[in-house]
């Protein structure tokens, strides 16, 4: 992104922090940064051993002798799966909202140039996005055991 001519006219206001604070705040910073990158990392997980759960469920009723009432602990379980990892999701993006928000409480005190370079996706744009991958995650949980659900039946009869 080029900067503008207003951007190259202002001058850089660095932070008013000392040395050891600034360096207290950079470590506070990078802590955020990597407990987002885990928690979003986490949620990937949770669809996916899901998902994967799912597979796992049907592939079991496949192989197990017909049996009625093993089928239905089985689906059973498909719906307790279902809603244990959308609430699994949420608290990791609750996570990520709160590390989110120590960004910017911290970004205040730094330099206007992290500021504005901090700035080039607007927060709400970030929040767009990421609640758009969340529900997605959801909506594939849910697909996910509805299919799980009919194929179970359909090995039940």
């Amino acid at each position: 992104m080029a900067v503008s001519q207003k951007d190259e006219d202002e001058p850089i206001v660095t932070s008013a922090l000392g040395e050891t604070t600034h360096s207290e705040l950079r470590l506070l910073y990078d802590e955020s940064a990597e407990s987002i990158l885990f928690a979003k990392a986490q949620q990937w997980r949770t669809m996916g051993s899901t998902l994967l759960l799912y597979v796992a469920l049907i592939a079991i009723a496949k192989v197990a002798p017909s049996n009625i009432a093993f089928v239905k602990g089985l689906s059973f379980v498909s719906f307790i799966a279902s809603p244990a990892a959308i609430i699994i999701l949420i608290i990791y993006q609750m996570w990520q909202h709160t590390e989110m928000k120590k960004h910017a409480v911290i970004e205040k005190h730094f330099s206007s140039l992290f500021r504005d370079v901090r700035a080039i996706k607007s927060r709400l744009e970030a929040d767009i996005h990421r609640y758009a991958l969340l529900l997605m995650m959801i909506v594939m949980i849910v697909i996910g055991n509805v299919v799980t659900f009919q194929m179970l039946a359909l090995l039940a009869k």
